[in-house]
């Protein structure tokens, strides 16, 4: 008998991992008093779901040679290697040009974003796979804006917006809530924002960053107060379902007369307040 020798078996060489997608949310208000821009941190790379971190921000406060005070701050969606590069080349306009205004900073950064566009994006044969899109805020000398980017178009934004897959989640919980609000509370916002899309859109996960414009200075919120502030939420969101069931009357409270009922309630948004004060005046302490 005579026998047959088997080629040996190559293994097929392993699948590349797809290119980094932004699948995500990312979102930007305009406070009263200055700009918050937030993000989640969940990456997709094919079937993988990594790290990145995704807001981009600087200030001159921290140049000596500065002759104007100002800060920026920027996120967005899309590849990620296409959205660090544009992000880097925005914050080194920023710390070369020192635009001591709204209107030269917004010049600057049309001219940035059109060009960028032209030479990595429009050109490319398959340009709809590279797009990106941008929320961008800035304060100069105390005026502050935000910018929203679709392709090469920089729009002015008045008060709120989002991009990423996450973004009709984050829309629908925030958009109408976020009016005349100093930054602080704006901040606190932002996170229910993202924890929205975090908990509908599983293209967007991991933690929650958070950074803010005020007194032309940058500020990040610490882990640990994005974790208060989401324990905060929830508790709102237990109220607010007791609040719910007592006005349509369609469940009786064994433990409280009803008569007792708004009193309980009333008592528990006053400590809830007071729990969100308290978290909000600890974030002007956070300057990066």
């Amino acid at each position: 008998m005579q026998c047959r020798l088997e080629p040996p078996r190559v293994p097929p060489p392993p699948k590349r991992l797809g290119e980094r997608k932004r699948m995500t949310i990312g979102l930007g208000i305009l406070a009263s008093d200055g700009v918050v821009i937030a993000a989640d941190t969940q990456e997709t790379a094919g079937y993988f779901k990594g790290f990145a971190l995704k807001i981009h921000s600087a200030m001159t406060h921290t140049n000596p040679h500065s002759t104007v005070q100002s800060a920026v701050a920027i996120t967005g969606s899309g590849p990620g290697v296409y959205l660090d590069a544009v992000a880097d080349e925005i914050i080194r306009d920023f710390d070369r040009n020192q635009d001591s205004s709204i209107v030269a900073l917004e010049s600057h950064l049309r001219e940035r974003v059109e060009d960028f566009w032209a030479r990595h994006v429009a050109n490319k044969p398959d340009h709809l796979a590279k797009a990106f899109d941008l929320i961008i805020g800035a304060q100069i000398e105390g005026q502050h804006a935000l910018w929203l980017t679709e392709a090469s178009v920089v729009k002015p934004s008045m008060g709120f917006e989002s991009v990423g897959t996450g973004s009709p989640y984050a829309r629908m919980a925030i958009q109408y809530r976020a009016i005349n609000m100093d930054v602080q509370s704006a901040a606190i916002l932002a996170i229910l924002g993202v924890a929205q899309a975090k908990e509908h859109d599983t293209d967007c996960g991991k933690n929650t960053t958070v950074t803010f414009l005020k007194n032309n200075l940058a500020y990040r919120m610490r882990p640990h107060q994005v974790v208060e502030a989401e324990k905060l939420f929830n508790q709102y969101a237990g109220i607010e379902y007791s609040a719910f069931v007592y006005a349509l009357g369609s469940e009786s409270f064994d433990d409280l007369d009803d008569a007792e009922w708004p009193g309980k309630l009333t008592q528990a948004l006053r400590k809830l307040r007071g729990e969100f004060s308290q978290l909000a005046v600890q974030l002007s302490k956070n300057r990066v």
